[in-house]
């Protein structure tokens, strides 16, 4: 049985997962079904993880130390469901100083059209079976999506999580794009949403079948950005993405944008919403924070904005 659950797990994790880390297998997950606990260790990064951002950079190092996920098997929509994820990583670089690599672009170009084909095959199984349906079928197909809006919802109640240690680093050595030589990193301490009453009181389960409340916390959000540097303060290629968690165990000076900001909010997701209550309500209260920005780095960003604008022109040709 385990077996079995565990292959049908590793599934939905692979289909959620695989567009952004490379070496997802059955090897990387750890199963325990009788303690409820999931937990995936020392994931990489793929080099396109941020092409859905559409930003003209490549992932030159990344990784996912963990990622664990507690919940009760038998009981998963009264107990509550707890995701923490540590100690990502990732550097990168424009696209245009990566070296191009013919085997590598084949490979990504070969899987892309293996996501697009699955993603195809997917359309047209679920038009088939939706053409299949009789008309008087409508009123089950209704009541199915109800329970599976029901179960969802009560899902986000329940859920809580946690993602500690984020230090993300671009950098740009100025050899293809001529700005000057410059690292801008962001970096998180912690960030964790939790679940609420009324009272906006932390509780294990949302008990609310209409409203799910999360109390969300961000600690230590900083923004640094470094110019100038010296080749030698250049991580390049050959890094490896622990070598960015020294940000947190052995901290270097950097020239911080955003100095260390904590930001406390509270989310409310309205099931029925209706013309005095909104479907997401969001409050955010954010301490003193200060922003720094001196000559060399206000020219880097200008440099960068027509940098991003002139790849958006000429992939438009």
């Amino acid at each position: 049985m385990t077996s079995v659950f565990s292959k049908v797990l590793f599934h939905f994790l692979s289909k959620a997962l695989s567009p952004y880390v490379s070496n997802l297998d059955a090897n990387t997950l750890k199963l325990s079904v009788f303690s409820g606990l999931v937990e995936l260790n020392n994931l990489q990064l793929r080099p396109d993880a941020f092409k859905d951002l559409n930003l003209p950079v490549t992932v030159l190092a990344g990784s996912i130390g963990k990622i664990t996920l507690r919940l009760t098997w038998t009981k998963l929509l009264g107990t509550p469901i707890v995701v923490t994820v540590e100690d990502v990583y990732a550097l990168l670089a424009p696209s245009a100083d990566v070296k191009y690599d013919k085997d590598k672009e084949e490979k990504l170009a070969a899987q892309l059209k293996q996501e697009l084909l699955r993603q195809y095959a997917e359309l047209v199984e679920a038009a088939a079976k939706a053409g299949k349906k009789k008309s008087g079928a409508a009123s089950t197909a209704d009541d199915d999506s109800l329970l599976s809006n029901k179960t969802l919802f009560r899902i986000i109640n329940n859920l809580q999580l946690q993602i500690a240690r984020v230090h993300v680093r671009f950098e740009d050595a100025g050899l293809q794009t001529g700005a000057v030589p410059m690292a801008v990193g962001i970096v998180v301490r912690e960030l964790s949403v939790r679940s609420a009453d009324e009272y906006w009181q932390h509780i294990e389960c949302g008990n609310d079948a209409l409203k799910a409340r999360k109390m969300i916390r961000l600690d230590d959000l900083e923004v640094y950005w470094d110019t100038q540097l010296p080749t030698t303060a250049f991580l390049g290629a050959t890094a490896q993405a622990s070598q960015l968690c020294t940000f947190f165990s052995a901290p270097k000076p950097h020239y911080r944008v955003l100095q260390p900001l904590s930001v406390d909010g509270r989310l409310t997701l309205n099931k029925k919403p209706g013309p005095d209550e909104p479907q997401h309500d969001v409050m955010l209260t954010v301490q003193d924070f200060t922003l720094r920005l001196n000559r060399e780095q206000y020219l880097g960003l200008l440099h960068s904005v027509d940098y991003v604008s002139w790849l958006a022109l000429r992939a438009s040709l």
